[in-house]
C-alpha cells in the first residue's frame, strides 16, 4: 500500500502561488501591516520616523520608512503622511513599546533577535496602500529598487483620509490619486543623490506638503470627540 497521500486541487492555494515574494511594482495594494517600528536615521541629523512592514493579500511583502520629525521634535513632510495612514487604519495613538524582533544583521550574515521599539496598535492592521517603485544605482553602479509610500486608503471601503474625516458617503478620491500615480510611474533616483541621508531620498508621494519651518507650522490640537473613529 502506498504511503503517499492523495493530492486534491485547492483553489485558494493555487491563487496564493501567484503571489508571495517581494512587492516590486508601482500600484495599488490591499493587505495588512504586520508591524511598525520607531526608527532613527543613521545620519548626523538623527531624523525620527516609522518603518512599516506590509503584507499584501497575495502574501507579497515590502517595507518602507516614513520620516516624521527632526531630532528636536519638529514635524517634517512625513508627519502628514502618517496621520493620513492612521485615519485610514482608524488609529489615534501609537505607543512606543519595547519588543524583540528577528531582523537581518549584516555582521551576522542572517537574521538575529534584536531589541526594537514598535507601535503595537498597528500590529496586523488591515490597510490599503498606493506604493511607488523607486529605481537607483548603488555605489557599485548596480541597479536596485525600493518601494515608497505614496498614499493610503481604508481596507475594504477605498475611502481616503479626508473622506473618512469628512464622513463622505462615496469614495471618489482614490481613483484620481491612483491614476495620478500610474501616470507618474516609477521614480528614478539620480546617481549623485545616492549618498544623501535616507530621509532626504524618500519619495514625497501624493499631495505632499513642504517641510515644516518651525513653531509657526506646528500641528494644531483637535477635538478627538469629533473624530469618526
Amino acid at each position: 500500500m502506498s504511503n503517499y497521500q492523495q493530492f486534491n486541487f485547492n483553489q485558494d492555494a493555487a491563487k496564493k502561488a501567484d503571489g508571495g515574494g517581494r512587492i516590486d511594482q508601482t500600484g495599488k495594494y490591499a493587505g495588512k501591516i504586520s508591524h511598525v517600528e520607531f526608527v532613527t536615521s543613521n545620519s548626523g541629523k538623527k531624523t525620527q520616523g516609522l518603518e512599516f512592514h506590509f503584507i499584501a493579500d497575495n502574501d507579497a511583502t515590502t517595507s518602507f520608512t516614513i520620516w516624521t520629525h527632526q531630532a528636536d521634535g519638529t514635524p517634517i513632510f512625513g508627519f502628514d503622511k502618517v496621520n493620513a495612514l492612521l485615519a485610514c487604519a482608524q488609529i489615534q495613538t501609537l505607543t512606543p513599546t519595547n519588543r524583540t524582533l528577528e531582523k537581518y544583521s549584516y555582521d551576522a550574515g542572517g537574521k538575529v533577535k534584536q531589541p526594537c521599539t514598535v507601535a503595537p496598535e498597528l500590529d496586523n492592521k488591515p490597510i490599503g496602500l498606493l506604493l511607488q517603485r523607486e529605481n537607483y544605482q548603488n555605489q557599485n553602479g548596480e541597479w536596485r529598487y525600493q518601494m515608497n509610500f505614496y498614499a493610503a486608503f481604508q481596507y475594504g471601503t477605498d475611502f481616503m483620509a479626508a473622506e473618512i474625516l469628512d464622513r463622505a458617503i462615496k469614495p471618489l478620491a482614490l481613483e484620481k490619486v491612483l491614476n495620478r500615480l500610474i501616470n507618474v510611474g516609477d521614480a528614478t533616483r539620480k546617481s549623485n543623490n545616492n549618498n544623501r541621508p535616507q530621509h532626504q531620498q524618500q519619495n514625497q508621494g501624493y499631495n505632499q506638503p513642504q517641510q515644516s519651518q518651525g513653531y509657526g507650522n506646528q500641528p494644531q490640537p483637535h477635538d478627538d470627540d469629533n473624530l469618526p473613529f
